[in-house]
């Protein structure tokens, strides 16, 4: 009887803090868990769904990143265009003033000597009129010579 008993109570305590053991995990450490595992599900989709997002936003920026390059590109060219047609266009300037200067240049070299050619007769025709009227004076000095010369001239006037 006393194993009996003994038995009993053995089986009772047992039962009674496998029963505490049941009742304590049940209400204090099993809450526990599922929250934490609610809480590690929840952070699981937010990471999945950041994820995503963040996949899409690169997807978005590559894009982005693709057209601007492509705009980049364009821009250099048409920068580099426009240089072109800059230089073209200052080395016709640069001709037509080179152009223009030897215009000038000539015209006025061509003043200078027309100028100088004025000068020049300004200074010889009082001396060559002066000498050709001694020389006629001299030359027509005889009568008969003056008449002869008149003659002719009559003569080529009236044919």
């Amino acid at each position: 009887m006393i194993n009996l008993i003994d038995l009993f109570f053995t089986l009772l305590n047992f039962s009674i803090i496998v029963g505490l053991g049941v009742y304590g995990v049940t209400r204090y450490i099993l809450p526990r868990l599922k929250s934490d595992m609610e809480q590690e599900k929840q952070l699981e989709r937010t990471l999945h769904a950041d994820h995503h997002y963040l996949l899409v936003d690169q997807k978005q920026v590559e894009a982005d990143l693709t057209t601007q390059e492509a705009d980049c590109v364009d821009f250099f060219n048409k920068i580099n265009q426009w240089k072109s047609t800059v230089h073209k266009q200052l080395r016709k300037r640069k001709a037509e003033q080179r152009s223009m200067q030897e215009d000038v240049e000539k015209r006025l070299e061509r003043q200078s000597y027309y100028y100088r050619l004025k000068c020049m007769y300004q200074e010889v025709t009082p001396l060559v009129v002066t000498i050709v009227e001694q020389d006629l004076r001299s030359h027509f000095s005889d009568e008969q010579v003056a008449h002869a010369y008149v003659q002719r001239l009559l003569k080529g006037l009236k044919r």
